[in-house]
């Protein structure tokens, strides 16, 4: 059967290496520095390169927590050299936005069951059932049961270290702003945007890394997703095997250019290797 592989010729196949490893380089950049300011398409694409070649790394079990973990550490290296890094207020045990429904794609869900499974003191049973009682039919209606996240124990994440980017993106400067919108239910958290746009975009690009490599690439609401996650011990490696194993779990709305960004990203990844 003949190839569909295009041909290049030794000048050809030298200028793709060289834009590869220009690639690489941009992205390994991101993961020491975060994303760059202006964040170039060049470097963003290079971000999502190296996160595609993690996922795509076949000899690994563990490849899809290892993207997830790069995604999480380019979005903290980019929070951290915001501006207003000085006057951040939240840390571990400051659970006033644990309360809302939290938005979660097939990587950082995978990494988080890791955690559950590995760190001693953390009940699985315990977290299936606090998941089933946060679960609803629509994500509208686990925003309104205003339960907390069934990753707390005792007032605290116990996948801190590795939460969600939905989590770890929503930074803010004023614990008490945070308290009043808990308590009176009242107006929206006062979140640094900056850092949820960052948030989007590094989502954005493990979906799109993850839909290059044929894999399934939604988001899900995250007490339905470990449901099936906690259920199902193999349910990671048949994602990986292609299989839409999270078709089960509730679906979140995601911003409207989120998905046209998802395509593109993939798109422009799947290229790079045709």
């Amino acid at each position: 059967m003949a190839s569909n592989k295009p041909t290049y010729s030794p000048t050809e196949l030298k200028e793709h290496q060289r834009v590869m490893r220009e690639l690489r380089q941009q992205g390994q950049a991101a993961v020491t520095w975060g994303l760059p300011n202006p964040a170039t398409e060049a470097a963003v694409l290079g971000m999502g390169l190296v996160m595609r070649e993690k996922l795509a790394d076949a000899g690994s079990t563990t490849r899809a927590t290892d993207a997830a973990a790069l995604a999480a550490t380019m979005l903290d290296k980019t929070i951290q050299k915001m501006p207003q890094a000085p006057a951040y207020q939240c840390a571990k045990g400051c659970n006033f936005c644990c309360h809302g429904a939290v938005s979660v794609s097939a990587p950082e869900l995978f990494r988080a069951v890791r955690l559950i499974d590995s760190v001693s003191g953390i009940d699985r049973a315990g977290v299936i059932g606090r998941a089933k009682a946060r679960s609803a039919a629509t994500f509208e209606a686990v925003l309104d049961l205003r339960g907390p996240c069934p990753l707390l124990i005792e007032g605290n994440c116990s996948v801190y270290e590795d939460r969600p980017m939905g989590c770890r993106q929503f930074v803010s400067t004023n614990a008490e702003g945070c308290r009043t919108a808990f308590e009176k239910r009242a107006g929206e958290l006062p979140y640094v945007p900056g850092a949820a746009n960052a948030g989007l975009i590094l989502r954005s690009l493990l979906m799109g890394a993850a839909a290059s490599l044929g894999l399934t690439a939604g988001t899900y609401e995250l007490s339905s997703a470990l449901v099936i996650a906690l259920e199902q011990p193999d349910a990671e490696a048949r994602w990986l095997a292609g299989e839409d194993v999270l078709a089960g779990a509730l679906g979140t709305p995601q911003p409207p250019n989120m998905q046209d960004s998802v395509q593109r990203w993939s798109q422009m990844l799947a290229s790079l290797y045709v």
